[in-house]
């Protein structure tokens, strides 16, 4: 029913692993740093959760099948040739550094996905990911640093209506973050939090108390921005 910590560290000889209907626990590092891993079937597994570090550095890891009941997802830190990635809908966190460091993960598909939270670090370093938001019921806390660090392939994000702060180092270096969304519950901007993000781009803010939010914090920054209110761009179909 479970693997425990580290079971398979190094274990270069496997390539690809499909897990059995009766899993419902994976320790912590229990496949870190094998190498030649490719691909990983937990679809019919009973895991709730997957730890910050199961898979990391597994750097040939290419498909990814998820567990259609998880609920907390992490532990492909440095898995740098994952591409894409299907969220199951039962899926309401993600975890620190979930998927940190995997520079070639492009595209999301959250499917119907309600996420709660998302820590610290989880989309850090993905170079090539493309996604404009996080599906939320409107009740999502972001972790307290680096959540899209050096994602330089966003262009445009939609901050979910209910998070109330960017914090640290947010979207420091998306460097093509052209359009930003910042919805009414937005009271908090860390100064440093959309640092190096594309000049002169475009801040559009719901309300005038979220621009004047953004207007202090720039005022340190000293960025080049354009910050604008505009209400209908929240619309339902925000």
């Amino acid at each position: 029913k479970s693997i425990e910590t580290q079971a398979f560290l190094q274990a270069n000889y496997i390539q690809k692993i499909r897990f059995p209907d009766t899993l419902q626990e994976i320790g912590a590092s229990a496949f870190l740093c094998c190498y030649n891993l490719r691909v990983v079937d937990l679809s019919n597994t009973e895991v709730l959760k997957l730890e910050y570090n199961t898979f990391q550095d597994c750097v040939n890891l290419e498909q990814v099948l998820l567990p259609s009941g998880l609920v907390e997802l992490g532990g492909f830190v440095n898995c740098t040739n994952i591409r894409h990635i299907d969220i199951p809908d039962t899926v309401v966190t993600i975890h620190n550094g979930a998927f940190n460091n995997c520079s070639s993960l492009k595209t999301i598909d959250w499917n119907s996905a309600k996420i709660s939270t998302v820590d610290s670090n989880a989309f850090n370093g993905c170079v090539s990911l493309q996604i404009n938001t996080i599906p939320t019921d409107g009740n999502l806390t972001f972790g307290v640093s680096s959540i899209f660090k050096q994602c330089a392939s966003i262009e445009e994000f939609k901050i979910p209506k209910g998070v109330t702060a960017l914090k640290q180092f947010t979207f420091l270096g998306c460097s093509n973050l052209n359009v930003l969304y910042l919805p009414e519950s937005v009271t908090e901007l860390y100064v440093d939090s959309i640092y190096y993000i594309a000049e002169g781009a475009t801040i559009v803010c719901e309300t005038d108390a979220v621009a004047e939010v953004v207007r202090r914090g720039n005022s340190v920054m000293a960025n080049t921005l354009n910050i604008i209110v505009d209400p209908s761009a929240f619309g339902e179909d925000y």
